[in-house]
């Protein structure tokens, strides 16, 4: 796994303010080097917003050079190369292209692919109210501290780090690409991922909520011998190993089982967890509905 995580600081409202950036290069799942440049923006303006945000002053760049005189050092770290940034189709690609566009270069000369770990983030861990780099670091026990956020050259390590777990954890190729056919890996790694926060996700109602393309049943599933293959399924509460319920519709819904959220006469299955609903026990028990633990959901994933 070879790719460059990079990350851009601006000077104010516009997009071609570049006042700072950070790269962080990884070498066979390896990181192997970090470089940070000062610059000075054009006409070296600031606006406080900005300057409360990562604490660059318009002192600390006055003697910098411009964004031009240092391209021919950048250049290298992003042309011919898997980019990697958080939230980097909004932003980095965008201020990449005005600061280009601001010194008569163009972005289309160079030749990178930009993986967004936020785009990546929303994708496996649907529902979270917040999927800022410092958000979904400690969601998946990546170190972070507070007091370096938007230091580029540290936000750029820690989007390194962020992509290399991503990658371990779970079933991406080496370009980041990954289908709704994802799974987790491991069932060890998948709990250490999320790390002492899971309780706390665990309890979210937002967490239990599972997408709606998740409940049309998969018509074109290759191994039709499943248990739960076109089984009607419903789950409910609390899972150790599936903190964010959407983990579980997709095994469910890969495997062609149709994934229901109400219990009824027609329902052949509930997967149950901890801290299930009163009513739907005595639902459960009133019509005679066989139910799976989370240890029989597991075995039955080879989990």
């Amino acid at each position: 796994m070879d790719f460059v995580a990079i990350d851009f600081e601006t000077a104010n409202e516009l997009r071609s303010s570049t006042c700072a950036v950070g790269v962080c290069v990884v070498e066979n799942s390896k990181i192997v080097e970090g470089r940070e440049w000062l610059i000075q923006p054009f006409e070296n303006r600031y606006s406080k917003i900005n300057i409360n945000i990562h604490g660059i002053t318009p002192e600390m760049t006055a003697d910098k050079p411009t964004f031009i005189e240092v391209w021919d050092e950048i250049k290298p770290y992003i042309d011919n190369r898997t980019i990697i940034a958080h939230n980097g189709e909004n932003f980095e690609r965008t201020v990449l292209e005005q600061t280009l566009k601001l010194y008569n270069l163009s972005i289309y000369d160079l030749s990178f692919k930009m993986v967004d770990t936020l785009t990546l983030s929303k994708n496996l861990f649907k529902h979270l109210k917040d999927y800022t780099l410092q958000d979904i670091c400690q969601l998946v026990a990546v170190p972070f501290e507070n007091s370096k956020y938007h230091n580029a050259l540290y936000d750029a390590k820690k989007t390194a780090e962020l992509g290399l777990l991503l990658y371990e954890h779970f079933t991406l190729d080496s370009n980041f690409n990954f289908t709704l056919d994802y799974v987790p890996k491991s069932r060890a790694r998948r709990g250490s991922l999320l790390g002492s926060n899971k309780e706390e996700i665990a309890k979210n109602k937002e967490a239990r909520k599972i997408s709606s393309e998740l409940k049309q049943m998969k018509t074109d599933v290759e191994d039709t011998s499943h248990p739960l293959y076109q089984k009607r399924v419903v789950i409910t509460g609390v899972f150790q190993s599936f903190p964010v319920r959407e983990e579980m519709a997709k095994l469910l819904y890969n495997i062609g089982a149709d994934i229901n959220t109400s219990i009824s006469s027609r329902t052949d299955f509930v997967v149950i967890g901890e801290k299930a609903g009163p009513k739907k026990l005595e639902q459960i028990e009133k019509l005679g509905i066989a139910t799976i633990d989370e240890q029989e959901f597991l075995k039955l994933f080879n989990l």
